[in-house]
């Protein structure tokens, strides 16, 4: 009994609509009346299966309304989500600090790659490089590497390999 009475307070203008009209269209279809009656109580008829069908669309409707509840209570608890996402996010930047910090190979930015060079060059026995046309390794750093290993009278061994411009699948 407590379903019918909510229902009944969810439903309540369309299921008193629909009353009305039914017990309004059985008594103009019942007593002898001329045709205006008729197609008075028939118009309620139909104005009763209007309300039918509304209260049919509303008990179809409320899977929606479940469907909404559970979002909200869902979106409830987002901002928690967020915060811990923020500190995971948070762990994630310091662990990758502290590894690239730790790491024998680093993944250097643009300002800092002019610095880490002439850090290499200074003291390097070895150079290796793989790339385009070599333009840089020319003007800058094999000039500047043969200059300090003769300065310090110790040997130096270069590895260039240079990408055939002229080769499309290559570049």
């Amino acid at each position: 009994m407590g379903r019918f009475a909510v229902w009944l307070a969810k439903n309540a203008d369309a299921a008193i609509a629909l009353l009305l009209a039914v017990v309004v269209a059985v008594l103009g279809l019942s007593s002898d009346a001329d045709n205006t009656d008729l197609i008075s109580s028939a118009t309620l008829l139909v104005l009763g299966l209007l309300a039918a069908s509304i209260l049919r669309d509303r008990a179809r409707s409320s899977p929606v309304e479940t469907e909404l509840r559970q979002a909200s209570a869902i979106l409830n608890t987002l901002p928690d989500r967020l915060d811990r996402m923020a500190e995971f996010e948070q762990l994630v930047s310091r662990t990758r600090l502290a590894l690239d910090e730790s790491a024998a190979i680093q993944v250097l930015s643009g300002s800092e790659v002019g610095a880490a060079l002439v850090t290499s060059r200074r003291s390097t026995d070895k150079w290796t490089y793989k790339g385009g046309t070599g333009t840089y390794i020319r003007a800058v750093t094999l000039p500047e590497c043969v200059k300090l290993a003769r300065q310090d009278r110790r040997g130096l061994t270069v590895r260039l390999e240079i990408i055939d411009p002229s080769n499309e699948e290559v570049c």
